[in-house]
């Protein structure tokens, strides 16, 4: 079994998280506080710790105030980021959501804490979907990002066939 908190004492504290992650642009110490690294391999969706494997940035998803997931992402390559259990949808959606306010949308985990660790970023659509319905306004980065977000919001859910018994049994 994964032990999340151990796995992120563990990464951040590493010795050389805030070098590396100053190199990614982060400055505001606060937002350093919320990154630590550790070395990882991908696995299907997820990641794995891997003493060979590539130095990733790891950032904790807080969920009703509860360490949940972790996410990874390459320092050279945000974009490409990845869970560690894939529990949970947004990162930054234990922040206090007002849904009737715009919500800063991220495309990764780098412009995230980028951003001071200001509204969300999609880990999972099907996952973040429901949550994402809710919200009245969304801010996005650019027009892709926009084109990207409707791509998935936009997909009509799945609705189960209703049957009853015809008869009610005596």
């Amino acid at each position: 079994m994964v032990e999340l908190m151990r796995e992120w004492l563990s990464a951040a504290a590493h010795r050389n998280a805030t070098d590396v992650i100053t190199r990614v642009g982060i400055n505001d110490p606060d937002v350093i506080g919320h990154c630590g690294i550790a070395r990882v391999r991908r696995h299907g969706n997820f990641y794995e710790l891997e003493e060979n494997g590539c130095l990733a940035v790891i950032v904790p998803v807080i969920k009703f105030g509860e360490l949940v997931d972790l996410v990874a992402f390459l320092p050279e390559q945000p974009e490409r980021f990845r869970t560690r259990l894939g529990t949970c949808g947004l990162l930054g959606g234990d922040s206090d959501v007002t849904y009737s306010l715009p919500l800063q949308v991220s495309r990764t985990p780098l412009g995230w804490l980028q951003a001071g660790c200001e509204g969300v970023v999609v880990l999972d659509w099907k996952l973040a979907r429901g949550d994402l319905s809710f919200v009245q306004d969304l801010i996005v980065e650019d027009q892709r990002h926009a084109d990207e977000i409707n791509q998935h919001i936009r997909v009509p859910p799945k609705i189960p066939k209703i049957t009853w018994p015809t008869e009610l049994a005596a």
